[in-house]
């Protein structure tokens, strides 16, 4: 039997952590701070569904292993300016 962590929220911290940094790459590799989201019902949730799906995918290419060009990869380009530094171990 899996033993699943969960938060007070009742939300499981491993979801809560794929959730954190999602986040993070919406706000560090897409245009999302600058994106005019009209305040149309559903509109932002929309948006942010979206933007989470083509994180996945990018982290999906790194989960796997699969090479980047590092001068076109949104996360390559996000880390010098985000101030994390790259694990060189």
């Amino acid at each position: 039997m899996e033993h699943i962590r969960w938060t007070a929220f009742g939300i499981p911290v491993d979801q809560r952590a794929e959730s954190a940094v999602i986040a993070w790459l919406r706000h560090q590799t897409t245009v999302y701070v600058n994106m005019k989201i009209p305040r149309v019902k559903g509109k932002l949730r929309k948006v942010r569904r979206i933007l989470a799906e083509e994180s996945r995918q990018l982290l999906e290419t790194y989960r796997k292993g699969r090479p980047s060009d590092a001068a076109c990869c949104p996360l390559q380009l996000a880390l010098p300016q985000s101030g994390l530094k790259e694990n060189s171990t």
